[in-house]
């Protein structure tokens, strides 16, 4: 059971469609880099910037994920 749940969340990051890769570019978009050896997790600098731009930031992953619930609804 745990390898299982090893193997999902290491999948779901790489898919091109999943959340956690929106999540990721949006950041990417506003120079919000996870940093490796923090283990991906943000820090400083990322914090700094995600506070600043916050509104646009949440904004943006809420509307992706509206429209994910949207579209799996069917």
């Amino acid at each position: 059971m745990i390898t299982d749940i090893k193997v999902f969340k290491q999948n779901r990051k790489q898919l091109d469609d999943s959340i956690y890769t929106f999540v990721d570019k949006v950041f990417i978009k506003h120079a919000i880099i996870r940093d490796v050896y923090h283990g991906g997790d943000l820090n400083g600098g990322g914090i700094i910037i995600l506070m600043d731009k916050v509104h646009d930031i949440m904004t943006e992953i809420k509307a992706y994920l509206i429209q994910c619930v949207k579209d799996n609804s069917r």
